[in-house]
């Protein structure tokens, strides 16, 4: 897939509590993609090309075990749109 597509992303490690910790080094791996992205409340959108936002969710996966998470959960949503961008702009666009 050629355009590029957002993506919600939400790491929910799975501990006695929520380990804030490995989510704000989750935020930095995406800091540090160069793919744009906003953070928000519940999660983190992301923009880009589908399989630059695959490799990075198999990052944020790997990273999760290495900061020692029993497990996890990483809740994903993808917008495509056949021959078009899906950006955050445009989601945005009505309420700036």
């Amino acid at each position: 897939m050629k355009n590029k597509v957002t993506a919600a992303l939400q790491l929910l490690p799975i501990k006695e509590k929520i380990d804030y910790a490995i989510i704000d080094k989750a935020i930095e791996l995406i800091m540090q993609s160069g793919l744009k992205y906003k953070v928000c409340p519940l999660e983190t959108v992301v923009e880009g090309n589908l399989s630059e936002i695959l490799k990075l969710i198999n990052q944020i996966s790997e990273l999760s075990f290495t900061e020692h998470a029993e497990s996890f959960l990483l809740n994903c949503k993808i917008h495509a749109i056949n021959g078009k961008n899906a950006t955050i702009d445009q989601k945005l666009k009505k309420y700036s």
